[in-house]
């Protein structure tokens, strides 16, 4: 069965076409495993609490995704929430959410694993479960529904969702993700009953089994868990911990080429954890101590999966990227590698002190994307209290060093409500960005002004941090603060974005709540709650009646909480000692600040950080609880710093030999045709993907000149989603010749499912571009035969085409970025015949199966336009509810030496 045949007999694959995005439903990117559904013992989708380009670039998802499907007896598929029109869709048609891979409901799988990321997905929690034909409750769970298994940052307080979850895997999913899987399926293999199977999970260590603990009313009023009600069950619940990064190497291959994801890049996670001790951060709380990972196999990894994915883009992310203890030989290592490749390099979550000259000159060198930085607060007295061990000057100073340096735009990122803040402080952050802009046009001396953009967000206190007892600011006064904000930034003539607060709110609710929230998450999610973490898409007239049916108040769980008094959370141990954390709070509320952990003291008051790195003395430790061992980080940074470089000579030789100089480019003229499931690629989405493609087939691309260059491609005709085509094309300047004979087969081995690549011929200088010799295209519609029989059988149809074919005009309404216009599309439609019986064979090569009638047309496309599928369509179905499927035959180019 070809692709194309195969996807027709999807599930979806009759009204996919007519959602926004359908690509998101549809799986077959390059880069999936999809392994036989009965080859294996164990299945496990991993079903993400937001949409695909949310979660497709969520790396716990893709480690998680590669340290399953790495064992031959597990199967690991994907699925993500449906967004409103999709999920619209499953419900009027009674479909369930099925795994992109092998299109299984969820409810199919032995194990459904939710990553939880933040409190603001818990409403597509449900959406998940109830698509995926799996009770809300995990009370409620036969002895044959899957395990329902949480992680993420959000299984370290997971108790406003613990009812809705079999089990919540704590700390490092990659430690504990295969055995929780094996030991379940055995389990259940084995016959036991879904108690005991919850018991021998919790026995393992690392996992919260919520239904074997009891909760009792805390004076503060908040339940918090009281007492295991099995001797299997641990009290505290430990949470897993990977000592070593480089045990669970970072993976090299991963889907690619869907829709576009919010970050379309390739991330490598170069440390896991932060010891700066911020303490408004819960992740360098809940992931100390700080591992880093092996530059040599950062840079493998890195060299390998470009090679393999064909992304021009990579990211080196981190907690903490200026703390990776060789950052400066790996960025420039990195840079030197993909530098001839045109491949943009990204440092996430930069400190604004964190990086030297060297290494932002390295960074720059690349195709660099903006820099972000994140002083946080707008004042040096607020800084202190929340441990932002960060100056006025140093923020100003690398502003300026920045934008010096080529970068146009430079983005901060602070809170407002933060602990003892003051208007003061408020009006601080504009103050701070007006003087890091001034300092941005003082580093460059021509060309365009920089721009610094400056985005607020609202301050949540968080558990298991040194704020977790701290009161949260409600809406009234997190207005107030945003309405000062707005002022000042406007006399300062500062580029300000401030969040919408409704989200913050309830996320400081959810993170500090009970298991009384179950209750409420679950009225606001029948009410249409959904997505609470998009702007614009919490329902808080929902949320607020939900809170009021169940008896509780936002206020209350907004309030401060009293010190030393056992909270909702306090049954996870997350490895920090309770002292630890009281301290900090007690030094906050005196504006103190606390040296960074597993550093050397500094012998002025804030040195570079690469200074700091390359010293030998002793390492600070503050008994945060971590046991870290400092002698052994000391050891192994010393080696990294070694290891990175050597890399970083080794290709500093590399880079310094010349390079010959490129002829004129060649240019290829590809056929290529596109069916199944690339038929849900938006145009945008395929000059994404044919890049890749040809890269990961070895093909050196020609770029564009400029700060961003891009490969030099000119596409044929774009053609609407869902209609197959046999005969596309893409013009593309190569960075030297090609093998026209061979190179076909190493293409079509790097396409995703649905694309095939046809032919390739070379141009010479002078031929036009492919867009501009296309004429038209050949077309092939295919009605429903019983709904034709219905209105009048082939004389009906024949009548139709004779009579829009004698039309002098027809006028059709187009609606675009909420406007519409009356276009005349006659001049548009050249010819249109009866199909006969040969036609079934396009049919068939497309996957399109059952009784139609076709019919074929011949369409103009010009510089004033085409006639779209659907307005052809309704045109010779008079507007009759006709189902009809289309599809592309073959391109009209223009006679030779016309265009």
């Amino acid at each position: 069965m070809n692709s194309a045949a195969e996807f027709a007999n999807h599930p979806y694959s009759a009204f996919l076409a007519d959602v926004e995005k359908p690509a998101r439903y549809a799986g077959g990117e390059w880069g999936e495993t999809r392994k036989p559904w009965d080859s294996v013992s164990a299945r496990i989708c991993l079903a993400f609490p937001d949409v695909y380009d949310v979660g497709m670039s969520h790396l716990g998802t893709r480690i998680l995704y590669d340290r399953l499907n790495r064992e031959p007896d597990i199967l690991c598929e994907r699925a993500f929430a449906p967004w409103f029109d999709m999920e619209e869709q499953l419900r009027t048609r009674h479909l369930p959410l099925v795994s992109l891979e092998n299109a299984r409901p969820l409810r199919d799988f032995h194990v459904v694993g939710i990553s939880l990321q933040h409190e603001l997905v818990f409403s597509n929690v449900l959406t998940l479960l109830d698509l995926g034909g799996i009770p809300l409750r995990s009370s409620e769970r036969s002895e044959a529904d899957p395990l329902v298994l949480g992680g993420g940052s959000v299984a370290t307080h997971p108790e406003p969702v613990a009812p809705f979850f079999d089990a919540l895997v704590v700390g490092d999913g990659e430690r504990k993700a295969v055995e929780v899987v094996r030991r379940w399926t055995q389990d259940t293999r084995a016959g036991l009953p879904r108690r005991q199977r919850l018991e021998r999970l919790a026995a393992l260590g690392g996992v919260y089994v919520p239904s074997l603990y009891e909760c009792r009313p805390e004076q503060h009023g908040r339940l918090v868990v009281d007492m295991a009600m099995s001797p299997a069950a641990p009290l505290p619940v430990r949470r897993a911990f990977v000592e070593n990064l480089d045990d669970f190497p970072f993976p090299e291959r991963f889907p690619t080429g869907g829709p576009e994801a919010v970050f379309e890049r390739f991330s490598v996670e170069i440390a896991r954890g932060c010891m700066q001790g911020c303490r408004f951060c819960q992740a360098g709380m809940i992931f100390r101590p700080e591992r880093e990972r092996d530059p040599a196999a950062v840079v493998d990894c890195i060299t390998r999966s470009l090679g393999a994915s064909g992304q021009d883009e990579v990211s080196i992310t981190s907690l903490s990227p200026a703390d990776y203890s060789c950052i400066g030989p790996l960025v420039r290592t990195v840079s030197d590698r993909t530098h001839d490749d045109h491949v943009t390099l990204a440092v996430s979550s930069l400190r604004a002190y964190g990086l030297d000259d060297a290494t932002l000159q390295d960074i720059g060198r690349v195709r660099s994307s903006n820099l972000t930085f994140a002083p946080e607060a707008g004042t040096q007295r607020m800084r202190d209290v929340i441990n932002k061990n960060i100056t006025d000057d140093q923020i100003v100073d690398t502003v300026e060093r920045v934008l010096a340096r080529g970068w146009d735009r430079v983005k901060l990122y602070f809170m407002i409500g933060l602990p003892t803040e003051t208007t003061e402080d408020v009006i601080g952050i504009v103050q701070t960005a007006s003087r890091a802009k001034s300092a941005g046009k003082r580093g460059r001396t021509k060309g365009r002004s920089p721009k610094v953009n400056v985005s607020v967000s609202t301050f949540v206190p968080k558990p298991h941090t040194p704020f977790q007892w701290v009161a949260m600011d409600g809406l009234e006064t997190v207005f107030d603060k945003q309405h000062t904000l707005r002022d000042a930034a406007r006399d300062h003539r500062v580029d300000l974005k401030a969040h919408e607060p409704h989200g913050s709110v309830l996320e400081g609710v959810l993170s500090r709540g009970d298991r009384r929230l179950a209750d409420v998450i679950e009225t606001a999610w029948r009410h249409g709650a959904r997505f609470d973490a998009w702007d614009g898409h919490v329902k808080w007239d929902v949320w607020m009646r939900a809170m009021q049916q169940a008896g509780v108040t936002v206020d209350e769980y907004l309030a401060a909480l009293p010190v030393g008094a056992p909270l909702p959370w306090s049954h996870i141990d997350v490895g920090l000692d309770p002292k630890f954390l009281v301290r900090e709070y007690e030094r906050a509320m005196q504006a103190r600040t606390t040296l960074p952990c597993g550093r050397p003291a500094p012998r002025k008051s804030l040195p570079a950080v690469d200074d700091a790195a390359r010293d030998d003395r002793k390492l600070v430790c503050f008994q945060c609880g971590a046991q870290c061992d400092l002698d052994a980080i000391g050891q192994r940074r010393a080696n990294a710093r070694s290891r990175a470089q050597q890399l970083a000579e080794e290709s500093s030789a590399r880079r310094a030999r010349p390079r010959d100089a490129a002829p004129q480019p060649p240019r290829v003229r590809f056929r290529f045709e596109k069916l199944g499931r690339a038929t849900l690629l938006g145009h945008l989405d395929l000059v994404r993907e044919v890049p890749r493609i040809l890269r990961r087939a070895g093909l050196a691309l020609w770029y564009s000149q400029g700060f961003h260059p891009k490969p030099v491609m000119t596409f044929g005709p774009a053609l609407g989603l869902g209609i197959p085509s046999f005969d596309e094309y893409v013009d593309i300047k190569t960075d030297g010749p090609i093998d026209l004979a061979r190179c076909l087969e190493p293409i079509n081995a790097a396409c995703p499912d649905g694309l095939r690549f046809l032919s390739a011929a070379a141009l010479d200088a002078h031929e036009p571009a492919v867009v501009n010799r296309i004429v038209g295209a050949h077309m092939l519609f295919a009605f429903d035969r019983q709904a034709v029989d219905e209105a009048g059988g082939t004389t009906w149809l024949d009548e139709q085409i004779a009579h829009v074919m004698a039309q002098p005009r027809i006028d059709v309404v187009r609606s675009a970025k909420e406007q519409t216009r009356s276009v005349d599309v006659r001049p548009f439609v050249a010819a249109i015949q009866p199909g006969d019986h040969a036609d079934g064979a396009w049919l068939e090569r497309a996957g399109i199966g059952g009784t139609w009638a076709p019919v074929k047309v011949s369409t103009v496309i010009s510089p004033a336009g085409t006639i779209r599928a659907q307005e052809l369509a309704a045109l010779l179905c008079a507007d009759r509810p006709i189902a009809y499927r289309a599809m592309r035959l073959s391109m009209i180019f223009a006679p030779d030496g016309q265009s």
